[in-house]
């Protein structure tokens, strides 16, 4: 309805609303025949996006509606194999009529055009590339900041029953002067472990940190499938409160992680048997 009445207002010209309607129809139906177990979830997106068109009435709207919607459709490769494995098949009845194979054509030389387009408004607004010398001198001076924190620590602990753990922070400290990338890893909803909790921030807290350690475990073992080795690090609380004063932001410091080319490959440390760590209850 935004999209009859964002025509009827002529908001836009007559090409740019054939165009936009020419694209959503074209997105919907080629989403549906190949990636249908969503659909819902994608008309109801393409519902919002379009309501845009009406309420905002610029051009930029436009462009955000196929970027949004671009980020959610399968690849031209994903494409391409279900056009070949599908538009062909005489075994699926959905396919046999010509409509819906002469449709699917022009979907397929389209979506390339919709993924060329995208891709190039997306370059134009991309984040720009830091100096590799830039982050150098920023990793030297946050692990500067880190050392410092430790050697508080060591002085005066705030964290008194675990001054057992100093002696391994330092030595994640000289891995991570080693490393040419390090991540620090912050919850942004979070607060300072030094700060009390009520129960229902509590339960937040927990929810977040489990996302993001799963976030984390997958980072890692992409980097792995690259051959890149990593070190998941959470001894930065011996300098937690010295870091979050440099990084200057309000959120939770959860850890960091280090990056770089392995110089060695160590033995997989011991696990403990499934049975030991797995209980069943009736």
């Amino acid at each position: 309805m935004s999209l009859y009445e964002a025509t009827k207002a002529e908001y836009y010209t007559e090409k740019q609303m054939c165009d936009i309607c020419l694209f959503l129809k074209n997105y919907v139906f080629g989403y549906t025949m190949i990636m249908g177990y969503n659909s819902n979830y994608i008309e109801k997106k393409v519902y919002e996006l379009s309501n845009k068109v009406y309420r905002f009435h610029t051009v930029d709207v436009l462009i955000e509606i196929k970027q949004t919607l671009m980020q959610y459709y399968p690849s031209y490769d994903d494409f391409e194999n279900a056009f070949s494995n599908m538009g062909f098949s005489n075994k699926n009845k959905k396919y046999r009529n010509s409509n819906n194979r002469k449709r699917m054509y022009y979907l397929f030389k389209e979506i390339e055009e919709y993924a060329q387009e995208t891709t190039g408004a997306l370059q134009r607004t991309e984040i720009p590339k830091i100096p590799i010398d830039a982050i150098r001198e920023a990793k030297g001076r946050l692990l500067s900041i880190m050392k410092k924190g430790i050697e508080m620590e060591e002085i005066n602990p705030r964290l008194p029953l675990s001054v057992n753990g100093i002696p391994e922070a330092k030595n994640t400290l000289r891995i991570m002067e080693t490393a040419p990338v390090v991540i620090v890893v912050l919850n942004t909803n979070g607060k300072s472990p030094f700060v009390q909790l009520d129960v229902d921030d509590r339960f937040t807290e927990m929810n977040d940190i489990l996302s993001i350690g799963a976030s984390i475990e997958n980072m890692l073992l992409k980097a792995e499938e690259l051959n890149i080795g990593t070190l998941w690090i959470g001894n930065t609380c011996f300098a937690y409160q010295e870091l979050m004063e440099y990084i200057g932001v309000t959120a939770e410091l959860v850890g960091a992680i280090a990056l770089g080319y392995k110089a060695e490959t160590p033995a997989m440390r011991p696990r403990k048997k499934i049975e030991d760590i797995i209980v069943y209850f009736d």
